[in-house]
């Protein structure tokens, strides 16, 4: 009950339509955080700028397109040594810092003008969250001679190549767990950081979830 008290008391200073996107990219900061960790882990990075998807009306550019991510919300985690002590100390910057970035209600465009880049990417890592609710729980009977059966996750197509250096994906399951599944460009990420990204992100959300430090939960052996 203390945690949704919490919630609910953050979510009371955002007006209804800044609520309906917080309440989409809140709840998955678990997703977040284990990206960031992993991303500390593998590249020895302590400012991670991260993207999740979002539609912006704001943005003249896309106010007239429907049922699309056709935006990205930046976000940026300063990963400090007091932010690792503690799993809920590291989830709450992550909410903060994507309330903080929901209020700036900047066009996407807009944030990424302010921005001097070497290249035209600006967020080089977008984070994904799929939710169980959105799944095909049951089989769908479409008349007699056509029948639809959900996949599993092991069997369902993706989408080759990214338009992201890096991208993270996480799906939800049933039984509360999320799958995470990495799509990058091999022109710029080397498989082999792929495979040791992949290798540490079922422990990150594991030992985040279960409120382990995290600068226990990312510790790796694992060297290139």
């Amino acid at each position: 009950m203390a945690f949704w008290r919490k919630l609910l008391g953050a979510l009371s200073r955002f007006s209804q339509a800044q609520l309906f996107i917080v309440m989409i990219i809140l709840i998955p900061r678990l997703a977040v955080a284990a990206t960031a960790l992993a991303l500390r882990t593998i590249f020895g990075i302590s400012d991670v700028a991260l993207a999740i998807p979002y539609t912006n009306r704001d943005d003249p550019a896309t106010a007239g397109m429907l049922g699309l991510f056709v935006d990205r919300l930046p976000i940026r985690l300063e990963l400090s040594s007091a932010d690792l002590a503690s799993a809920n100390v590291l989830l709450d910057l992550v909410s903060s810092a994507t309330h903080h970035a929901v209020e700036q209600q900047a066009p996407y465009a807009r944030i990424r003008s302010q921005f001097v880049s070497t290249n035209d990417r600006f967020i080089d890592v977008l984070v994904i969250y799929n939710w169980q609710s959105d799944a095909l729980e049951t089989r769908l009977d479409l008349g007699p001679d056509v029948q639809v059966t959900q996949l599993s996750a092991a069997r369902a197509a993706r989408p080759k190549g990214t338009m992201f250096p890096l991208l993270f994906d996480y799906s939800e399951q049933r039984d509360g767990g999320l799958l995470p599944h990495v799509v990058y460009n091999p022109d710029l990420i080397p498989a082999k950081i792929v495979a040791a990204l992949i290798s540490l992100l079922p422990g990150l959300v594991q030992g985040l979830s279960g409120h382990k430090i995290p600068a226990h939960a990312c510790s790796t052996d694992i060297s290139f």
